[in-house]
């Protein structure tokens, strides 16, 4: 196996882990990136992300490099097919494969949660229809929604109650148009939790390291963690991680795995949100905190779990 000083790498992404690319060419020979791009009316904004910066090299595809690459890293979800047809040719690849869809698919995630661990599973709704999420909301305040996959329509928010934020309903409609009936919501009931726990680390066939962040958000405003041995973080926490390696090793999973835990005054650990991808803002302080991430991503791409 060639040395972590020696390696190409080729990062795809679509702009958002920009850094992860920067911070690699640290330790790589060279770091290529690719950003989709191509529509039938291309625009001269998308075909710059990533220009600019000299330590990585834009390229316009991810053939045009397939001879010249050692490595193909994709710090977020999507492209699982590309990654499958990667590793076919042999290229190693440092990405989450078709284990995206237990992030972008809520229904996907809640089934395996249901059937495959021993976790509680959330008190949740799925309603189709922006008609029938109103109707749904008007007699149930307080509910947590959720959308599969088009978060760029609809982010995950807390609807209080119709005079607070009914406004956020109409928006809904009016952006989706004559569409709007078609969008599956999921609607959680609030957890009674003392505290939202989680482990930010990377999961290499089911395995993980010894040496993770163990963090908290607080959504949108702030992040805070500590390094911590798995074997010392919270039963209520590490237990989520457990559940989920061998459901990982069916994946072929090499990648990011954060996860979202509310855990409640009885002490039950609710697994809400996977993040099957590089976390944001923990990744941002993650680049800068481990001096060998070059060599987890290369090392791990290639199967083998790395301090």
């Amino acid at each position: 196996m060639k040395p972590t000083k020696e390696i190409i790498a080729l990062v795809a992404d679509t702009g958002l882990f920009i850094h992860v690319a920067r911070r690699l060419a640290r330790e790589y020979k060279k770091v290529l990136f690719w950003s989709p791009w191509e529509t039938a009316f291309p625009k001269f904004k998308d075909d710059i992300v990533g220009d600019g910066y000299e330590e990585i090299i834009r390229v316009e595809s991810v053939e045009s490099v397939l001879d010249e690459i050692d490595l193909a890293v994709f710090p977020d979800i999507g492209y699982s097919d590309l990654q499958l047809q990667l590793i076919k040719r042999g290229i190693p690849v440092w990405g989450c494969r078709n284990a995206d869809e237990l992030e972008a698919r809520r229904g996907k995630f809640l089934e395996v949660l249901k059937s495959q661990t021993n976790l509680p599973v959330p008190k949740c709704e799925k309603i189709k229809g922006v008609t029938n999420l109103r109707l749904f909301l008007k007699d149930n305040p307080d509910q947590y929604i959720k959308v599969d996959t088009y978060r760029g329509d609809f982010e995950t928010f807390h609807f209080r109650s119709m005079d607070e934020d009914e406004s956020i309903i109409d928006e809904l409609a009016y952006k989706l148009g004559p569409l709007k009936e078609n969008p599956i919501f999921w609607v959680f009931a609030p957890i009674d939790s003392k505290i939202e726990d989680g482990i930010d680390t990377y999961c290499i066939d089911g395995q993980w390291p010894e040496t993770i962040i163990h963090g908290m958000e607080a959504k949108d405003s702030a992040y805070i963690g500590a390094f911590q041995k798995f074997s010392d973080c919270p039963e209520e926490v590490r237990c989520v991680n457990e559940a989920f390696s061998p459901i990982l090793k069916q994946y072929g999973y090499r990648s990011m795995f954060c996860t979202e835990v509310r855990i409640t005054k009885e002490d039950e650990s609710f697994f809400i949100d996977p993040t099957c991808r590089m976390p944001s803002p923990p990744s941002q302080c993650l680049c800068e905190m481990i001096g060998n991430l070059g060599e987890i991503i290369w090392q791990g791409a290639n199967g083998i779990l790395v301090e």
